[in-house]
């Protein structure tokens, strides 16, 4: 009967981790009459905030195809694997049910050739002998029989660990799919979360910027009709006129608000809940 011999290899995909780029913080000098604390944002933090949920959902589709890709394998390996377990299962049933049948038959053989020799005479010696070759023949067969069987049942054990490690790895694969699952929920509220307080940094510092001269105010005034210079065009046009270049109306040095007082009100409006106690929701240190 012909030996067969069958292996199986499985294979679980690497996970790959995703590495974090710390930003960097812009800051450009402005010459100003009093000192004023540094701000960890610029007109730079913008863009990687809005990279940073296009990166981070690229990855996440590109670590879900790959567990759905892993996940398809391992099932069909699966699938194949049971299907040869029952082949082999069938097999070496097959092979058993022969076997004992044939040393059935041989011990039958073995009883009628003893019966049959024990009424030889004594001038019967060449047949004894040709008797005594077929029971060294029949032996020889039930050890290859034998042989064969430890065979298939070494290829049954071996069929079923790969299959019981094949299952523990498609367990290891869908808890690892429901934890990126649940992880991209939080990724999703985080983003939102930057983009809002980004919006919000960008609407201050574009707040700060002085229409008439194009330059970022480090002492701005509010008018009395509520527009917002920088401190040289208010004593350029309170010379020229002292009108205010946008509508007209006199201005009246007297009503100004200071830097901190402004930036403070304008994270009031930006963000509902920041106060003068508390602006740290915007992350800035005034």
């Amino acid at each position: 009967m012909p030996r067969t011999n069958s292996s199986s290899r499985a294979s679980t995909p690497n996970s790959s981790s995703r590495a974090s780029t710390p930003y960097t913080r812009d800051r450009t000098p402005t010459v100003h009459s009093r000192p004023r604390a540094p701000t960890p944002y610029s007109r730079a933090r913008a863009p990687y905030v809005l990279n940073h949920e296009t990166l981070g959902s690229e990855e996440l589709a590109q670590l879900t195809q790959q567990l759905g890709q892993a996940r398809a394998a391992s099932d069909a390996m699966l699938g194949r694997l049971l299907e040869q377990v029952d082949v082999t299962r069938a097999a070496l049933q097959a092979a058993t049910a022969d076997a004992n049948q044939r040393e059935v038959d041989h011990q039958t053989e073995i009883n009628e050739l003893k019966d049959k020799i024990s009424c030889l005479d004594g001038g019967d010696v060449q047949r004894f002998e040709e008797m005594t070759a077929t029971i060294a023949d029949l032996q020889e067969s039930h050890t290859d029989l034998q042989s064969t069987y430890n065979v298939l049942l070494r290829m049954h054990t071996s069929v079923r660990v790969s299959s019981q490690r094949l299952t523990a790895a498609h367990e290891d694969l869908k808890a690892k799919f429901e934890t990126v699952n649940a992880n991209h929920g939080e990724l999703q509220r985080t983003c939102q979360e930057t983009n809002s307080k980004a919006a919000a940094f960008q609407a201050l510092v574009e707040f700060v910027h002085c229409a008439v001269c194009d330059t970022t105010m480090t002492e701005p005034r509010v008018l009395t009709c509520g527009h917002l210079l920088c401190v040289n065009c208010v004593e350029r046009w309170s010379a020229t006129g002292g009108n205010c270049p946008f509508c007209r109306v006199p201005m009246e040095p007297r009503v100004i608000v200071g830097l901190k007082d402004v930036i403070e009100k304008v994270v009031a409006v930006q963000v509902p809940g920041a106060s003068r106690n508390n602006p740290i929701e915007l992350e800035l240190e005034l």
